[in-house]
């Protein structure tokens, strides 16, 4: 079996198209270690999660503006638009992206993952004197590929 190192995860080709990531975060639970998948059902949950994404952006964004044009905070405006664009994300993702069950506790691992990324994204640009459009175009890109990576395999993991 090969090993790659990419941005940090193992991963492991099992197959022709198999790959594999053991757990990627503390919050996924010790029993979890591999879960193999094929590329194109990677891609399929990939592709269904950016659409949410789309949406999601859109939502966060506008919400965003008039929280900053009032309150004059990146990091409190940026975490009062995720609260309202992560549930919309969180629950369109339960039922159409991942195919699971929307629960209070997958919901509180999600809300808590993504709303710290959201608040230290904002104080990060805060402390660096970042315009706010590069602080939400920053977000957006980090919570792309960490909310997908987090939700598929902590989330929303199949149950071994």
């Amino acid at each position: 079996m090969e090993e790659l190192l990419h941005r940090g995860l193992d991963v492991y080709i099992s197959g022709p198209g198999l790959y594999t990531l053991p757990a990627v975060s503390a919050a996924c639970d010790a029993n979890f270690c591999h879960h193999t998948v094929s590329l194109p059902t990677m891609l399929k949950l990939f592709s269904r999660y950016a659409s949410v994404g789309v949406i999601n952006t859109l939502l966060h964004w506008s919400i965003f503006a008039l929280a900053y044009h009032w309150l004059d905070s990146q990091s409190l405006s940026n975490l009062i638009a995720f609260c309202v664009a992560v549930t919309f994300s969180f629950f369109t993702n339960a039922r159409w992206t991942f195919r699971s069950e929307a629960t209070a506790r997958r919901y509180a691992a999600f809300v808590a993952f993504m709303g710290l990324l959201s608040w230290l994204v904002g104080k990060l640009a805060e402390n660096m004197a970042l315009p706010p459009l590069l602080m939400l175009v920053g977000f957006s890109a980090m919570s792309l590929m960490l909310g997908f990576v987090y939700s598929r395999y902590c989330v929303f993991r199949s149950e071994p």
